[in-house]
């Protein structure tokens, strides 16, 4: 990271989840997930809530990796994930790209695909830029 969490990240909602960080560019972020079994619905579907978890944590530390260095602030604004098909295997595979960046709005895309590379959701993000609060 190019900027200390406030908040180490062995104790974030991301080390809950379990995710893994595999790169983290301006424009790209990808991440991994272990599929734990709580993380599915009675009928064996992937929790939409988990994928859209995922997709706002990794499109808010992309955003927050510029935009923290500069004083500002990141945070998610609104999240539309759908998940398309059933997860097979043991990780979900996320990759977060930039639409847009710039101002006081960055726009993410975010595919999740399982182990056999079947898109199983989903989402566009937008994060929020502002001005850091005075500490």
């Amino acid at each position: 990271m190019d900027f200390e969490p406030v908040v180490p990240l062995d104790e974030t909602f991301d080390a809950v989840l379990g995710l893994e960080w595999i790169s983290l560019a301006a424009d790209k972020v990808e991440a991994t997930l272990p599929l734990r079994p709580h993380y599915f619905t009675a009928p064996g579907w992937l929790q939409t809530g988990i994928p859209a978890a995922v997709a706002e944590t990794i499109a808010s530390t992309g955003t927050a990796r510029v935009v923290i260095p500069r004083g500002e602030i990141a945070m998610g604004q609104w999240n539309q994930t759908t998940v398309v098909a059933a997860a097979v295997g043991e990780t979900l595979s996320a990759t977060a790209t930039v639409i847009s960046a710039g101002g006081d709005q960055w726009l993410w895309t975010v595919q999740m695909v399982d182990a056999e590379g079947t898109v199983v959701a989903s989402s566009q993000v937008s994060i929020a830029v502002r001005k850091a609060p005075e500490p």
